[in-house]
């Protein structure tokens, strides 16, 4: 699945790939959610680690920008 929502991603994959950026994008990081099934959204939303995951998702596409925009 693909998504632009990285909240999406975390809830509902096991393994998040994030992207370089460009048209020839590779794969720059993959992440493995660590989170039990059936997940209930509530409780994946409130768990610590949904905030640690989203966190390096988010440093990773800024990062990208950032270097991308520099360079």
């Amino acid at each position: 699945m693909v998504t632009h929502s990285v909240d999406e991603a975390i809830y509902l994959a096991d393994t998040v790939v994030m992207m370089e950026n460009g048209p020839s994008a590779t794969i720059g990081k993959v992440m493995t959610v660590d989170f039990p099934r059936p997940r209930e959204r509530l409780a994946v939303f409130n768990d610590p680690r949904f905030a640690d995951y989203r966190r390096e998702c988010v440093e990773f596409l800024f990062s990208r920008g950032r270097g991308q925009a520099a360079g």
